[in-house]
């Protein structure tokens, strides 16, 4: 088991429902505690906002910056998403 840092992450799944209710979508910014990011993080279904899964969601989304659109294109046209998601 990973344990991840406290912290602001990226969701990148569909949608997450927290304990309190509320709902979140892929490419939200979520504040999370250890424990949270911790359980998310291992099952995949957030990232650090800077990382390249990070920048996809945002832009899938439609919640990208600029620079996460100008990012995702040029990973997409190299292959990025093609081989694992490593250039």
């Amino acid at each position: 088991m990973k344990f991840w840092l406290a912290g602001e992450s990226t969701l990148l799944v569909d949608f997450c429902t927290a304990e309190d209710g509320a709902t979140y979508s892929k490419g939200d910014a979520l504040a999370l505690g250890q424990w949270d990011a911790t359980k998310l993080g291992n099952a995949g279904a957030i990232a650090s906002p800077s990382s390249m899964y990070a920048v996809r969601a945002r832009a899938e989304s439609g919640k990208g910056s600029r620079r996460d659109e100008y990012l995702y294109q040029m990973w997409t046209l190299a292959g990025a998403w093609e081989g694992g998601g490593r250039i």
